[in-house]
């Protein structure tokens, strides 16, 4: 494998098939950041990335070989993951949680102290978990002053 080094905006990008890597010198010291690329991305920016020091640069180098000389480990399923994911899928399967799916993003929200004006994807206010905490998802739809209507 050959390693392509780019240059853009005065910052080499080392890249290899997916992955790429930059190295940066900071001024409490040098910083690795090594990533793959998006999936069908023209751009050399990675997408998922590790970020470390000059000092951890040989650790990382000595798992990377290690991880490529070594035999590989078999992979064994968990018994209650499995079981759960079996049971999710049934879920998925009903009528019920296909319509659940495509109407849970309808929505119209009023809030009179946040006046915003967006289109095309807005962030709606939704529950995560068993509804013990607030969160923000993202949707189609629009946002009017006070008003906001997702789909």
């Amino acid at each position: 494998m050959s390693v392509e080094v780019k240059q853009k905006d005065g910052q080499k990008a080392y890249v290899s098939g997916e992955v790429v890597g930059y190295k940066m010198e900071y001024p409490d010291g040098i910083g690795y950041t090594i990533g793959l690329k998006w999936p069908d991305s023209k751009e050399d920016e990675a997408g998922i990335v590790i970020d470390f020091g000059d000092d951890n640069m040989q650790d990382f180098k000595a798992v990377v070989e290690a991880l490529e000389k070594a035999e590989a480990d078999k992979y064994v399923p968990d018994p209650v993951y499995e079981a759960h994911k079996q049971k999710v899928d049934e879920i998925e399967k009903k009528w019920w949680k296909k319509i659940h799916r495509v109407i849970e993003d309808v929505g119209f929200a009023f809030s009179p102290f946040d006046w915003q004006v967006s289109s095309l994807f807005v962030t709606r206010p939704c529950t995560i978990g068993k509804g013990s905490e607030l969160g923000y998802k993202m949707c189609k739809g629009f946002r009017l002053g006070p008003l906001t209507v997702t789909w």
